[in-house]
């Protein structure tokens, strides 16, 4: 009689002859409960593997070490400059602070150190001025100017000459105190009302026109009164009829 072939489970190394099996096509056995196993695990979830815990930074009490070493390293002294109080508000001061922050005390120089703010008059910002301001000007100029020259060619028009550019002047002498106070140049508004009254003061206006004002257009109504005015000296000086013409007005025999 003629021996039976072994056959091996390949997963188990059992002899599955008298059990179902699978032969795949190598020709090698797989017994159906092995099968099933495989298939099982298959569908089963992963396990999670959790890692174990950090021992390194933990003492043998459980205590974290890292944390022990921040707590030791906060309680360590640092090394600070010595303090100090300010001779003057007795505020704090460092050892190698200079000045004090509260009352401005230079340590070097013995004394208080004094600051001034001063208000900057740089980067005005554009004035809305007209439009037509060269031809105000320019008119203006014309006007006070036709006066003063009609005035050193006639002496009839000394006197209304005389009168108009007086009030033309001291409408411009008005406008120079309004745009000092616009400004808020208090100073030199107080010293144009006092040139009304003490007349030296008026240099001090003359100055805030050419030297501190930035407009233009004031600087060119002041050079046309100015112009105006010394023709009309001219004419006076030139003409005998208009320098009796005005003295008579004035009541000067």
């Amino acid at each position: 009689m003629a021996a039976t072939a072994t056959k091996v489970c390949t997963v188990c190394n059992a002899d599955c002859a008298d059990r179902p099996r699978v032969k795949d096509e190598h020709g090698r056995y797989t017994c159906k409960a092995c099968l099933n196993r495989q298939a099982r695990s298959a569908a089963a979830p992963a396990p999670k593997v959790v890692p174990p815990p950090m021992q390194h930074g933990f003492d043998d009490d459980g205590l974290d070490l890292r944390s022990a070493a921040m707590i030791e390293a906060k309680t360590q002294p640092i090394d600070l400059p010595e303090a100090q109080s300010c001779p003057k508000c007795h505020g704090f001061m460092s050892g190698e602070q200079r000045l004090c922050m509260r009352c401005g005390y230079d340590r070097k120089r013995g004394s208080r150190v004094t600051t001034r703010v001063e208000r900057q008059k740089a980067e005005k910002e554009e004035r809305r001025e007209p439009l037509d301001v060269t031809w105000i000007v320019v008119g203006f100029g014309l006007l006070t100017v036709g006066c003063a020259v009609s005035a050193l060619v006639t002496s009839a028009m000394a006197v209304p000459a005389l009168l108009l550019l007086s009030a033309l002047g001291f409408g411009l002498y008005i406008t120079i105190i309004a745009c000092q106070f616009r400004d808020g140049e208090t100073v030199y508004a107080v010293c144009a009302i006092l040139s009304f009254f003490v007349g030296i003061t008026g240099f001090v206006t003359l100055f805030w026109l050419f030297a501190v004002n930035d407009r233009g257009w004031l600087k060119g109504l002041w050079a046309c009164m100015l112009v105006s005015y010394v023709t009309l000296f001219i004419a006076v000086l030139s003409n005998p009829e208009t320098a009796e013409a005005i003295r008579d007005f004035y009541g000067l025999a």
